[in-house]
C-alpha cells in the first residue's frame, strides 16, 4: 500500500526532489492517505481536482501545539484563505480510493497549519499557495525517505 501526502511548500520542490524523513521542508499539509493505487493513479486524480483553482495567499495567524500532547509546534494559517476548500476538494477525489484521516483531520476538523520543522513561519507571513505536491512517503520502499511524485502549479486568479 502506498502512502501519500498532498503539500504546499513554502518554497516549492520539484517534481524528482528527495529529502529526509527527519528533514521536511516547511509545508502546509493539505490530505494525507493511503491508498493501493501507484503515483500515477494517484496523480491522475489530483490534477481533475484541482482543475480552475487559482493561486491565493494564506496568512499566518497564531502558533499552536498539536498532536496528543500539544508538542507538535505548529503555525496556523487562515482557514477562510481557501485551503479548508482545497482541501475538500481534494478529499473528495480520494473518498471510496484511499483510506482517509478520521473526520479530527478532514472537512470542518482539517486546521490548516505550518509544522514547525526547518523553522517557522511568522504570525502575519503569507504564504503563496501556487502549487499543490505529491510526496511519496516510502519512494522505493524506503520509510526513511520522501519524494516529490508530482508538483501541480496553480494559476493566478483572474489569468
Amino acid at each position: 500500500m502506498g502512502s501519500y501526502v498532498l503539500v504546499v511548500f513554502v518554497r516549492r520542490l520539484a517534481e524528482g526532489a528527495v529529502f529526509e524523513r527527519s528533514a521536511w521542508p516547511l509545508h502546509a499539509t493539505l490530505l494525507r492517505f493511503d491508498t493501493r493505487e501507484g503515483a500515477g493513479t494517484v496523480a491522475s486524480r489530483v490534477g481533475p481536482a484541482l482543475a480552475g483553482v487559482g493561486s491565493f495567499a494564506a496568512e499566518v495567524g497564531a502558533e499552536a501545539g498539536f498532536g496528543r500532547d500539544g508538542g507538535v509546534p505548529v503555525s496556523l494559517l487562515d482557514p477562510d484563505s481557501g485551503l479548508a476548500s482545497l482541501h475538500g476538494e481534494l478529499l473528495e477525489a480520494f473518498v471510496g480510493h484511499a483510506t482517509l484521516p478520521g473526520a479530527q483531520h478532514t472537512r470542518s476538523g482539517y486546521r490548516p497549519h505550518v509544522s514547525h520543522t526547518a523553522g517557522r513561519p511568522r504570525r502575519g507571513d503569507r504564504l503563496l499557495v501556487d502549487h499543490v505536491a505529491l510526496i511519496d512517503m516510502r519512494p522505493d520502499g524506503d520509510p526513511s525517505r520522501r519524494r516529490v511524485a508530482a508538483v501541480w502549479p496553480l494559476v493566478p486568479a483572474g489569468t
